[in-house]
């Protein structure tokens, strides 16, 4: 078995009236593992926050003291390597009340990463709400690409379904079109006039009313 010799390589910064701040390297955690630790203090506030970040880890966490009820965040981030094109990541945040110790919110999530498409599950609302996302890109040449999201909401049982796609119909103009199962659907026309300028029609109707809950739009973007 090998032995690891963990270095440590600390700095501190104090800017009168306002934060405090260390920071900490530690080397050969583990074998390729570095970390940089940071530690703020707010003098005015009184909060206290500390972060690590490395290539494939971050840690962020924060706790105000001085308040009439104390709030502890906190989250953090695992992502892996690139293997060939594919990167899987794994993420929470959670909020505490530090003096009872209940739990205010948390959510959690993983996605699943490659060139050409994109799918991610997370569970919001205290487990109460889960989201699925995918999105692929069909055609780079032509800029298409098709999207579908799902809810499913716990208490009430119910779930919601959006499916959307876009496509270039020239290098200058795309269209965009999306539906759900509560049966509303988007669409809109974008075409890019001179550098830097869009003008975008758009419509959004509402199968369950047409006559009273269909909406046009016209914007009209310009910049030098």
């Amino acid at each position: 078995m090998e032995n690891f010799e963990t270095r440590r390589t600390a700095e501190a910064e104090y800017v009168p009236e306002e934060v405090f701040i260390i920071s900490t390297l530690f080397e050969d955690l583990a074998p390729g593992l570095n970390s940089l630790f940071t530690f703020y203090g707010h003098a005015r506030s009184g909060s206290l926050e500390v972060q690590s970040i490395d290539e494939h880890v971050r840690v962020y966490a924060s706790i105000d003291p001085m308040t009439a009820n104390p709030t502890l965040y906190a989250s953090g981030v695992v992502t892996s390597g690139m293997m060939g094109n594919t990167q899987v990541a794994v993420g929470a945040q959670a909020s505490f009340n530090a003096l009872t110790g209940s739990i205010i919110y948390y959510h959690a999530g993983v996605s699943y990463t490659q060139s050409d498409l994109n799918a991610v599950v997370t569970m919001l609302d205290k487990g109460e709400t889960v989201t699925a996302s995918y999105y692929h890109i069909i055609n780079p040449l032509t800029n298409t690409v098709v999207g579908a999201e799902v809810d499913y909401f716990f208490p009430s049982k119910e779930n919601l379904f959006v499916f959307g796609i876009q496509h270039a119909l020239d290098p200058l103009t795309t269209v965009k079109a999306c539906v759900d199962t509560i049966g509303i659907v988007d669409a809109l026309v974008q075409h890019q006039w001179g550098v830097n300028s869009l003008i975008t029609i758009s419509c959004t109707l509402d199968s369950r009313d047409i006559a009273n809950r269909t909406l046009f739009g016209l914007g009209l973007s310009l910049k030098p």
